[in-house]
């Protein structure tokens, strides 16, 4: 769901560039009434001051549910990450609650474990995988389970179909 957020704002970013550049791409009815009537504008600043109020709003209204992409990436592929990086501090400030130093060494136990590693690879999804999971990653494991559950009811809504 994060990820949907954030492409939708990239989208809108996307359609504010293209309104004011003019190439309309993404608006094909504009496009059409433009080449109706060559050499005049159609893109009033109504248009382009919506757009932009879009963005902003839709911006603002969901800037609690901004998230760093390492944290998000990090449910899907757990090996990737550095132990002592950047990953533990930004988990820190996503989660004040958990223990750094215990992010650190669970994921160092974590990514040397061929038994894990084997797990995930024959997991039917993520989730099943992670609920599996050991105890003996309860700091790493909270850190994955947040993500899906910033969004309760679309989780529990989408949770019965398999990642």
């Amino acid at each position: 769901m994060v990820e949907k957020l954030e492409a939708f704002t990239r989208k809108l970013e996307l359609f504010d560039l293209d309104l004011s550049s003019g190439r309309l791409l993404h608006f094909s009815t504009l496009k059409k009434r433009q080449a109706e009537g060559p050499g005049r504008s159609i893109v009033t600043e109504v248009m382009e001051d919506f757009i932009k109020q879009l963005r902003d709003n839709f911006s603002t209204r969901f800037e609690d549910y901004s998230m760093p992409k390492d944290i998000i990436a990090f449910e899907r592929e757990p090996f990737t990450v550095r132990p002592g990086g950047e990953f533990s501090s930004l988990a820190k400030k996503t989660i004040p609650s958990l223990d750094e130093a215990a992010i650190q060494t669970e994921l160092i136990e974590f990514q040397t474990s061929r038994q894990i590693r084997d797990a995930l690879r024959s997991a039917e999804c993520l989730c099943a995988f992670w609920v599996a999971c050991s105890e003996e990653y309860s700091t790493i494991k909270k850190l994955t389970f947040y993500v899906p559950t910033m969004f309760g009811s679309t989780y529990t809504c989408e949770s019965p179909f398999p990642l």
